[in-house]
């Protein structure tokens, strides 16, 4: 059997509309790539894991490594080079983890490369989460090196569209809830009947977070108490939201209610969406807020 090549330290791969720096899970992010030294123009594609199997033998690199295509299409994917030491690489994208059942495919075709003196392994690629796994050596030495997104940019109309720019936004969707739920506190203040608690939450975990691979939030829930009754409840529902930089919606008994923020910027300006047209909307103020709460 031939001598078995490294894994790499990290890696930059293009999927679909997608730039994704892997590196090993658990180690301390410490990306060789930069997002605007890195943006190819690729055309945007409607579905990721129809084009990935393809854009990512054009697009790997991987540093210490060089990165070929095999002389025959039926060799393997790419072909990986490090010093005087030659890697086969077959890949396998899904939209979801691989199984046992791709893992045992994986270590037929690493022991039938081995058989012919070849080093093979089998990289698996999950579109939906953003995560890879490398599949190498067989019997005592077979590994399973799990990698994760240390970063993750997509070419937008003024440059690159980056994971720590959604973060960002996430990071101020919490802000500006938390600072919603002082106002709603300072309102109440003067209220003796009336209390708030935090002791619920709700998982913020959007369609953009995960393409991004921006770890989910727990965001509170902050409950309206008439005595040991919740009267009112406030929920954020989402921060991208069309036409508005976030959503949180009013649940009382009688009626659940929507606030949109329709500032461009800062601290928010919360409107009450009206019932009769989602395209009109009232200042949510105090006497707004007690005359919901009350009614409830």
């Amino acid at each position: 059997m031939s001598k078995l090549s490294p894994l790499p330290a990290q890696f930059l791969v293009n999927l679909g509309n997608r730039f994704v720096v892997f590196g090993p899970e658990g180690v301390a992010p410490e990306s060789h790539f930069a997002p605007a030294d890195h943006l190819q123009d690729w055309p945007r594609v409607a579905d990721e894991s129809e084009i990935a199997p393809e854009r990512i033998p054009q697009t790997l690199i991987v540093p210490g490594f060089e990165v070929e295509q095999p002389p025959s299409p039926e060799l393997a994917d790419i072909v990986l080079r490090h010093g005087d030491q030659t890697t086969l690489i077959e890949v396998k994208v899904r939209e979801r983890d691989p199984k046992r059942r791709d893992f045992d495919e994986a270590v037929r075709l690493i022991d039938a490369a081995n058989k012919l003196g070849r080093d093979l392994q089998v990289w698996f690629f999950n579109l939906e989460r953003l995560r890879a796994v490398i599949v190498s050596g067989s019997g005592a030495n077979l590994k399973l090196q799990p990698f994760v997104p240390w970063d993750v940019w997509s070419k937008g109309e003024d440059g690159p569209f980056t994971r720590a720019y959604v973060t960002g936004r996430v990071d101020d969707w919490q802000a500006r809830v938390s600072a919603f739920y002082e106002t709603i506190q300072a309102w109440i203040a003067d209220q003796p009947d009336l209390q708030t608690e935090k002791t619920r939450a709700m998982v913020m975990s959007e369609e953009l977070m995960q393409s991004f691979a921006v770890t989910d939030r727990e965001i509170p829930i902050l409950d309206v108490l008439r005595g040991p009754t919740v009267v009112a409840s406030f929920v954020p529902r989402g921060l991208w939201n069309i036409g508005s930089r976030g959503r949180i919606d009013l649940i009382t008994e009688t009626a659940t209610r929507m606030i949109v923020d329709l500032s461009e910027e800062g601290p928010g300006d919360w409107r009450l969406v009206s019932t009769e047209s989602r395209r009109q909307t009232t200042p949510f103020d105090c006497e707004v807020f007690l005359g919901l709460v009350n009614a409830a």
